[in-house]
């Protein structure tokens, strides 16, 4: 019976107890397991806290899984006008409350009896959350996670349904099954995967027609952007049709069609002309034009006395402008088809797009960490972004999984509230109590005083960290809770690769929570929540209000693709929608989320970086200074407008922008050295000098031109961005006495290297710190630093070369010379479609760490431990050691390594050769010498030439039988000394992260993806080998290089193998060493698969006695080591 069982047609109900108990229920779960009560038991004293969202919460039953887990079933109903979305923070305080005992719970959470018909009801998993902490796991009742469908009226409950199903068929329901049966990841993944499907088959379409030429004029990726916006829109009202706004019976929005799109597709006929008759009026003439009443005129009966007319409110904010390829004269029309397929409306495969969005249920609330809704949600349009965006691997964006964003967001928060909250600058000798009798050093005329930190500790930590990662407050908050907010009102918070984002986001709903909370301790609408609109006031709009607040005093973003910008956008719209009772037209983000370059400013190709910070004289600075202002609060003003005047307001921005370029292009001018030749010459220097002053001054006056030719046209769009010209409120010094953003976070776009010389000038002047590491990531890094106030944070997840990149060493004590480390977190392989494993830090710009500096770490398990500083840093501080699991194994290899010598002080160690490179060699290597490779060969060895030895051909111990040879000589492209490879020398494969050594006594050669290495001391060969493949000295390269254990492209690099240690062992030890060798040797000679476990289990002894490990040591090695205790300090006495 379990597998026909259909509940489609069930969820989709009314609330009813009874009827989800028979029809839900008991056949998913069987008789067996459920057991409903035969009347409700009470679930305990409800707080003030819990009346003010719940008429009543109840027991009626329980669960008994057959891993014998109990799951409570409670049913909570909630207050008349109650909404779960914007009571997260009360919703999860009466879930701790309610989950008391047990591990689980199933809550039903229905609206009021008046509200049943029409309102849908939430069925809820509430699991109890485990962590690891300091090791130990940990079970969390106060991070209780839940797990959501929406069920009830106007929900498409084709999800749900099919799980229910599919848990019915089990044959043991656990609580790991029941989990599962709630999981979003599965519904996002299918949802893109057909997403994705659609997007391709929409541009097929338009690449084989007529219009790829007449509209697009063969632009490929003009059609690949086209189709995004296109569908995107399309998504967006789902979510806005969701909220009832489409298709009501009038401006109240009591009653908008759920399934307006579709209806509207039929409507229209369900032919070619949906989209450039139909959709085009919705957007361009609808969506985006304020009109009397919001009529909207259906298609059957448009030109009758009794047409239909419904509303459609005006929205504002951007997303239906007009773009280039809107145009009407086009007439671009698309087959029906990819809209609706009637014949296969249900199937995946064949149906059309609609069809496919109304097989979903949407959300507009995005998931927290906390409660998860098994439905479509804004945050998903960051995945779409992720699969859509063509060349986003080649800018290497990725999209960051939501955990990590949410770790990253609430720790930054804590950092920003901690500092703003405890640490002040004071005078050097002035405590929180005044200043010291007699230790005030006085500043001199002109000087500036002498200052330090002080943490005076008003709010404690531990009550702040409560307050961000769970929501709960206590007194200390309460006393402080003015402060916060004020704090939370003015935090500036910037992401300069944005992204779908879902950093900003992440913030956003923090921040909007933290709100929340201080509003409930208080009970007064703080007036800061407020922001120019009056119908704030309204409660109904309390909530968006609140984040629309946040949106305009805190959030920016800046991304070079125009569609990680619109995508962006529209969260933050959506973010607002959810909250609105009724339909307001949304804010224009234009100047809070922009498209543009993070790291260069261009005027179109033209690189035009302005020093803002020259001083023009006191009448020309003080006209600049207004001028500045003058943007600002123009882009302000902005945010709010709509029609003619949104119009009009953004024509005037534009040319403040250029008249404020070309001022400063001005000033930068007049600042130019004069020449210093004279007109009958001068020294050469000088002439060079002159001549690139003149260089410059041209460069400048073609930029001029360019303004000006741009303030001529107003047409023509500013294709310029400029952090101190676009977000002038926050890091002009024109315009603020503090320049700089309070946090700065985001997953900065990394494997782009820097090209050109002109570039790499750029690069030198302006990220110096990084000029070795011209990495993307790295300059971002710089960047951040430049464009935040000092003792702000900087928030990033970056590949873990960031930690030990070789090339590194100058930026990391640069970047720790000048930022506090606070956080570590080693992430690993975060991202699915990555191939680099990253690491999270957080850090205090312009703070220097110091001996007592101590960060939270956090290790790829989640084991999270405090750590002073200077324990993870490495070679004199230029490396930071991040995948110390323990204390242990630092203390082991810090032993390991102050009682030896590294390996490069007892033997000669080289790369191998390079063959073949055009150009290199002598005689100079020709395209025909690349193409004939005429000094190697395979098959047999002709006389004069060597065995070729490449990594592959390198084991342990021994190499594979030679079966490529190789002409050796100068000929070669980069020949080592011939020394070098006489006798019998040791090779180690380069390309891999395990070390295989192999002893070579047939002078063969070696190309670059192996290492030869020729021990000083002959008679130590056969030691050196042995020390090489030993168990412990993996292990330690393992714990020194970790960025290389697992990776992919792994790399044995020489400067690894020279600083492996090595202690030398007396004459009758090297004896021991040498006897086992030669048996592994010899074993291996006659046959290579020869099984030599037993003589290099007795190796790894001797090494483990010969380094002095202790059994518990020999034990953090190798976990599953054979010896007993006993046995082992046995085979110890016999070798001293």
């Amino acid at each position: 019976m379990a597998g026909k069982l259909d509940l489609r047609p069930v969820l989709p109900l009314p609330y009813d107890r009874p009827g989800f108990i028979r029809d839900v229920l008991r056949p998913v779960f069987g008789p067996g397991r459920l057991a409903v009560y035969s009347a409700d038991q009470p679930t305990g004293e409800m707080t003030a806290s819990d009346k003010r969202l719940a008429i009543s919460a109840v027991q009626y039953g329980e669960l008994t899984l057959d891993d014998g887990t109990e799951v409570q079933c409670l049913e909570v109903r909630l207050q008349p006008k109650v909404r779960p979305e914007q009571s997260r923070v009360g919703i999860q305080a009466l879930v701790r409350r309610l989950l008391t005992v047990g591990q689980a719970a199933l809550v039903n959470f229905v609206p009021a009896t008046t509200e049943v018909g029409v309102r849908p009801w939430r069925f809820t998993l509430v699991a109890k959350d485990a962590v690891l902490r300091d090791g130990k796991v940990v079970e969390q009742t106060n991070n209780a996670r839940r797990y959501t469908y929406l069920l009830g009226p106007g929900q498409a409950c084709r999800t749900p349904a099919d799980r229910l199903r599919q848990l019915a068929t089990e044959a043991d329901v656990t609580l790991d099954t029941l989990v599962k049966a709630f999981e979003v990841e599965v519904l996002s993944k299918e949802f893109f995967k057909e997403y994705k499907r659609h997007y391709l088959l929409f541009c097929e379409e338009l690449m084989g027609s007529n219009f790829k030429k007449s509209v697009f004029n063969g632009d490929e990726k003009a059609i690949r952007d086209f189709v995004k916006k296109l569908l995107g829109r399309l998504v967006f009202l789902y979510f806005v049709q969701k909220k009832g706004w489409l298709g009501a019976s009038s401006p109240v929005y009591a009653d908008g069609d759920q399934g307006f799109i579709t209806k509207l597709f039929h409507a229209s006929g369900a032919n070619a002309t949906f989209y450039p008759v139909w959709l085009s009026r919705l957007f361009f003439e609808t969506l985006n034009e304020e009109r009397t009443g919001d009529l909207f005129t259906m298609p059957k009966g448009e030109n009758e006395e009794n047409a239909q007319k419904v509303c459609i409110p005006f929205l504002n904010g951007g997303l239906f402008d007009r773009d280039a390829h809107d145009a009407v004269k086009y007439q671009l029309t698309l087959p029906a088809g990819l809209f609706h397929q009637a014949q296969r409306a249900d199937d995946p495969a064949g149906r059309g797009f609609l069809d496919f969005l109304d097989s979903y249920n949407f959300t507009v609330q995005e998931d927290s960490p906390d409660e998860h809704v098994v439905a479509v949600d804004p945050e998903m349009l960051g995945n779409i972004f992720e699969n859509l965006l063509e060349d986003n691997k080649d800018k290497g964006a990725f999209y960051t999984p939501k955990e990590i964003v949410h770790y990253m967001c609430r720790e930054s928060l804590i950092e920003y509230l901690d500092t703003r909250l405890n640490v002040f600058e004071v005078a050097l000798g002035s405590t929180a109590k005044g200043l010291a009798a007699g230790t005030s050093p006085a500043a001199k005329a002109g000087q500036l005083a002498l200052t330090t930190t002080e943490n005076r500790g008003n709010v404690q930590r531990v009550e702040l960290e409560k307050f961000v990662r769970e929501k709960v407050a206590n007194d200390f908050i309460r006393q402080h809770a003015r402060q916060i907010d004020e704090l939370l009102d003015t935090v500036k918070i910037c992401d300069p690769a944005i992204g779908s984002g879902a950093f900003p986001m992440g913030l956003l709903h923090e921040i909007y929570l933290c709100k929340l909370v201080l509003k409930d301790l208080t009970q007064v609408q703080n007036g800061s929540l407020f922001h120019e609109r009056d119908h704030l006031a309204d409660p109904g709009s309390y909530h968006a209000g609140v984040k629309l607040g946040i949106i305009q005093n805190s959030i920016y973003g800046v991304d070079i693709e125009r569609g990680a910008v619109d995508i962006a956008r529209l969260r933050f719209w959506l973010s607002l929608v959810v909250d609105e009772d009724r339909p307001r037209p949304l804010p224009n983000l234009d100047y809070k989320i922009v498209v543009g370059n993070s790291l260069v400013s261009k005027l179109d190709n033209d690189t035009l970086a302005l020093n803002w910070s020259l001083k023009a004289g006191t009448e020309r600075e003080a006209k600049l200074r207004q001028q500045y202002k003058s943007l600002g609060t123009l882009q302000r003003q902005f945010f709010t407008k709509s029609g003619a005047k949104k119009l009009a307001l953004q024509a005037q921005i534009r040319d403040a922008k250029i008249d404020l370029l070309i001022a400063q292009v001005e000033l930068e001018m007049a600042k130019l050295p004069t020449a210093q030749a004279t007109m009958f010459g001068g020294t050469a220097k000088q002439q060079a000098a002159d001549l690139a002053i003149l260089t410059v001054r041209q460069g400048y006056s073609a930029q001029l031109n360019q303004l000006r030719s741009l303030q001529a046209d107003a047409k023509r769009p500013l294709p310029y961005f400029d952090w101190r010209l676009d977000f002038p409120e926050v890091l002009n010094p024109h315009v603020t006495d503090q320049p700089g953003f309070d946090i700065v976070i985001g997953n900065p776009p990394y494997g782009l290297k820097t090209k050109g010389k002109e570039y790499l000038a750029f690069v030198n002047e302006n990220y110096r710190p990084a000029k070795k590491v011209a990495d993307s990531y790295f300059l971002f890094i710089v960047m951040a630093s430049n464009i935040s106030k000092s003792a702000s944070f900087i928030s990033y997840i970056v590949p873990n070369t960031f930690c030990d990149l070789e090339q590194g060493d100058e930026f990391r004590k640069w970047f720790l010379g000048n930022n506090r480390l606070s956080h570590l977190y080693d992430t690993q392989w975060a991202f699915e479609k990555a191939v680099v494993d990253t690491v999270v830090f957080i850090a205090q710009t312009q703070t220097k760490n110091s001996e007592d500096t101590v960060i939270k770490f956090t290790d790829n398990d989640k084991i999270q431990s405090t750590i002073a500083l200077k324990e993870i840093l490495s070679d004199e501080g230029a490396k930071i050691v991040y995948r110390y699991s323990n204390n242990k194994n630092k203390y082991l290899s810090k032993k390991i390594s102050s009682s030896a010598v590294p390996m490069k002080s007892l033997a000669d160690i080289k790369a191998g050769v390079i063959l073949y490179e055009k150009g290199k060699g002598k005689p100079a290597q020709t395209e025909k010498t690349m193409t004939e490779k005429p000094f190697t060969l395979k098959g047999n060895q002709p006389k004069g030439w060597r065995p070729l030895v490449r990594g592959v051909d390198v084991n342990r111990y021994l190499l594979k039988a030679s079966e490529e040879f190789v002409q050796y000589g100068n000929w070669l492209a980069a020949p080592r000394d011939p020394e070098i490879f006489e006798g019998p020398v040791i090779m180690l494969r380069r390309t891999d992260d395990k070390i295989r050594a192999a002893y070579v006594t047939n002078n063969a050669i070696c190309v670059k993806s192996c290492h030869i290495l020729k021990p000083h001391n002959k008679s130590l060969n056969l030691f050196v080998l042995a020390i090489l493949n030993a168990r412990l000295t993996q292990w330690f390269f393992e714990v020194q290089n970790p960025q290389m254990v697992g990776k992919v492209f792994a790399e044995i690099k020489l400067v690894y193998v020279e600083n492996l240690p090595i202690i030398m062992a007396d004459k009758k030890l090297v004896s021991e060493f040498d006897s086992r060798v030669t048996k592994i040797l010899a074993a291996k000679a006659a046959s290579a698969t020869a099984d030599t476990t037993a003589l290099e289990a007795e190796i790894d002894v001797l090494v483990y006695h010969l380094y002095g490990l202790s059994y518990e040591e020999v034990l953090l090695v190798e976990p599953g080591f054979a010896m007993s205790e006993a046995a082992y300090g046995a085979a110890g006495a016999k070798l001293a």
